[in-house]
């Protein structure tokens, strides 16, 4: 029977002492015991090597979305600083709307490709 399923066994041991019967019992229930304890120590295990697996998968994907948003964030600030000093020279503020454009396109399928559609109602 797998762990974990049907009714709880009866893990009482009759005790008559002195008896080899009984004592043979008593060992026969602790091996099952043991037996017992040792399934649910690997099943543990398993989970935490899980786990930790998982943990370690979202650390490196926050790491990366951190970077990601960084050279978002200076790009802004880049282009922010260039429209300051761009204000009066129409050429500039032209040249910099390219920028933006060809720097803005390939960010935007980025987001897109990589934002999970909202949960259907």
């Amino acid at each position: 029977m797998p762990f974990g399923h049907g009714k709880p066994k009866n893990w009482s041991v009759p005790v008559a002492h002195g008896s080899d019967d009984s004592t043979a019992h008593a060992l026969a229930v602790i091996e099952r015991i043991e037996t017992r304890i040792l399934a649910i120590e690997v099943v543990i295990l398993n989970l935490e090597r899980n786990i930790m697996s998982a943990l370690d998968d979202l650390a490196a994907e926050v790491a990366e979305v951190q970077t990601v948003e960084a050279s978002a964030i200076a790009l802004i600030q880049g282009l922010v600083a260039q429209l300051e000093t761009a204000l009066n020279d129409p050429a500039k503020i032209a040249t910099i709307t390219a920028q933006l454009k060809a720097a803005t396109e390939p960010l935007a399928a980025a987001v897109a490709a990589n934002t999970a559609p909202p949960p259907a109602p």
